[in-house]
Formats: structure tokens, C-alpha cells, sequence
């Protein structure tokens, strides 16, 4: 919830009284009634990626990480040889920090968003190769969209896009000025989940 509002306030200048666009993941807990009421109450369209989808629409995981994971190595190294120490939970945050600032330049940023075709707008970019098919899949889905979801998640995400390039006045009346939107993304990491420890073999 505090996100948003950080968003809403980091954005609001450079929006201008517009719209503005705010990608998610499709986890259900980023689209609660208090959080769409507040996107709402200042012009931001929420639209959310298909789930098990991130890997190719979320910049962070497309590009940024990568170069952040590259950064990082090349920092543990250099931390490794200078003070002949590992790296460990008292100086994580301090090479973090320089790994950090190389990859999360604003050219890596744009990249993000090119690659992932949200700004230029492409969604030629994600190929229907790029998709594969579970073996085991699930039609349940907690998104406010049709079941299309799960098998057409590109063309579900262009339409939606597609429809925002219209102005549509109280009246119903469709003008061809489109929104001047600005493609912010905020992206939360999903929680990773730590391997159960081995039991104890009992001896008898």
C-alpha cells in the first residue's frame, strides 16, 4: 500500500494531471480494494503480468538482475582480494551497494522496458516460442480477467495496452488522442523459499 503512494508521489510532477501506468505482478495482494482506490483516485491504471510469466515481461529479471548478479560477482571478488575476507551478512550491504550502483543505471532501465516491449510499445517482442506449456497447469486464477489468460497472456496484455491509446470521454465517445502515458514499473521480488533441513538419521 505505501508503495503506491510513494509511486504516486515520485510520478506526479512529471504526469501532469495525465495518466499514468503502473505494471505489476499478478500476485493478489498488489491489487487490494485500498490499492485500487488510491490508483483510481489519481488517474493510474494498474495492469497486472500473467502469472509464471515474469521471466519474460519483468524487466527486473529480463535485464537488470543480470547485470546486477555480473556486478555483484565481480565486487565479492574485489572485496575478497583486498581484504582477504568472504562475504558475509556484515559486509553484504557494502558491496551490494557498489554492484548496485552499475546496474541500476538509467540506460539498463530503458533496456528493460525496450526488451520487454512495454516502452516503445511491442509485443512482437515475446514470441510464441518464447512460451512453453506446463506439463501440469491451472485455469484458476485470481485476476479480474477471463480464463484467455493462461493460454494467450501476450495478446491479453496488448489489448489492454491497445485500449489505453483511446480517449474515452463520460459521454462513451472514443477520440483518437491518446493518452500521454509514462510506463513506471515497480516490481517485487518473489519470496524465496528456503530448503527444508535434512532430519536427522535416527540410529537404533
Amino acid at each position: 500500500m505505501e508503495w503506491i503512494k510513494h509511486f504516486e508521489k515520485a510520478t506526479r510532477a512529471k504526469a501532469k494531471g495525465e495518466y499514468r501506468l503502473l505494471i505489476v505482478d499478478g500476485h493478489n495482494s498488489h491489487y487490494t480494494i485500498a490499492f485500487l482506490q488510491v490508483a483510481r483516485e489519481h488517474k493510474i491504471i494498474i495492469i497486472c503480468y500473467p502469472a509464471h510469466g515474469t521471466h519474460l515481461y519483468q524487466g527486473l529479471d529480463v535485464v537488470v538482475f543480470a547485470v546486477l548478479k555480473l556486478h555483484l560477482s565481480q565486487e565479492r571478488d574485489k572485496w575478497f582480494c583486498t581484504t582477504g575476507q568472504p562475504i558475509d551478512k556484515n559486509n553484504f550491504l557494502r558491496i551490494l551497494s557498489e554492484a548496485y550502483v552499475f546496474a541500476l543505471t538509467p540506460e539498463n532501465v530503458k533496456t528493460a522496458f525496450r526488451k520487454t516491449g512495454i516502452v516503445p510499445f511491442n509485443p512482437s517482442v515475446i514470441t510464441a516460442d518464447m512460451l512453453t506449456t506446463s506439463k501440469e497447469t491451472s485455469t484458476e486464477a485470481h485476476l479480474p480477467v477471463t480464463n484467455k489468460t493462461a493460454s494467450e497472456p501476450i495478446q491479453i496484455i496488448a489489448d489492454m495496452l491497445c485500449s489505453l491509446q483511446l480517449n474515452i470521454g463520460d459521454d462513451g465517445d472514443v477520440s483518437s488522442t491518446p493518452y500521454h502515458l509514462e510506463a513506471v514499473e515497480i516490481l517485487v521480488p518473489e519470496p524465496v523459499v528456503p530448503a527444508s533441513s535434512p532430519q536427522p538419521t535416527r540410529v537404533t
